[in-house]
């Protein structure tokens, strides 16, 4: 009998609607995207809904077009489906260094694997770059990673690649004209980045620094400000670099 009740039930699926799930509903998958950074996507099928996006620093949606902002991984949604979407970038001027805060010696070695070491103290590492890449250097405390920095050699690459690596990986936050610097984060909001520019002979270096911003003393120093959604535009891309040329005929 119970065999009987069941095929039942199934038979009756097939014949009521109602069993089949709800016809107002669309049938539509969608596709996963990739993109480089600027570049704009049309939701398919997007339907007269309200489309957002998991984190906006990384990609922006107005209507059913999705604009690339910076490199990383986000979930478009709405109430008919969502999608991941993927921005790569575009600019590939250095390596960017390791950073897990708080990682052991030993992990940060790991994902170095592939590079030169040049010298490793108590509470430091140092690796040999390649290129324009001059150094990428670590620093430790109590065996935990607590800041990382990049070396740049000026005559290697030009500031319009440099510009660009930035603005596709960091929400800019503020220009010191004093001190030829600028600061950034990621668009996590978990790591401040400082680049700053200085000279040796008459080769500019760029030195660009990285340190976590859960650390209270990052914050409370006020180099890096709250990331604030609506206050972003502070800094635009074309401030960023007008204001990396001008400081570069200041020093």
């Amino acid at each position: 009998m119970k065999k009987i009740l069941t095929l039942f039930a199934i038979l009756s699926c097939f014949i009521l609607p109602s069993c089949g799930g709800d016809d107002d509903e669309p049938d539509y998958k969608y596709q996963d995207v990739v993109l480089n950074c600027n570049a704009t996507y049309e939701i398919p099928n997007a339907g007269d809904v309200e489309w957002s996006s998991s984190n906006e620093f990384i990609a922006s949606v107005t209507g059913n077009i999705v604009t690339a902002e910076r490199v990383g991984e986000v979930i478009i949604s709405s109430s008919r489906g969502s999608f991941k979407l993927t921005v790569n970038a575009t600019s590939h001027v250095f390596n960017e260094p390791c950073i897990q805060w708080g990682a052991s010696k030993s992990t940060v070695k790991s994902f170095m694997k592939n590079a030169t070491p040049y010298e490793e103290t108590s509470t430091s590492l140092n690796y040999k770059g390649t290129g324009a890449q001059l150094l990428t250097s670590y620093s430790f405390e109590s065996d935990k990673l607590k800041s990382s920095g990049v070396g740049l050699d000026g005559d290697y690459v030009n500031s319009d690649a440099i510009v660009t690596f930035m603005l596709e990986r960091y929400i800019p936050l503020k220009v010191d004209q004093t001190n030829y610097s600028f600061y950034f984060c990621t668009p996590d909001e978990k790591t401040g980045i400082l680049m700053s520019l200085r000279t040796s002979g008459r080769t500019i270096i760029y030195l660009i620094v990285y340190v976590p911003l859960t650390d209270s003393k990052s914050r409370s120093s006020g180099l890096f400000p709250e990331v604030d959604i609506e206050k972003y535009g502070f800094i635009t891309s074309p401030d960023v670099a007008d204001e990396f040329e001008a400081i570069k005929s200041m020093i």
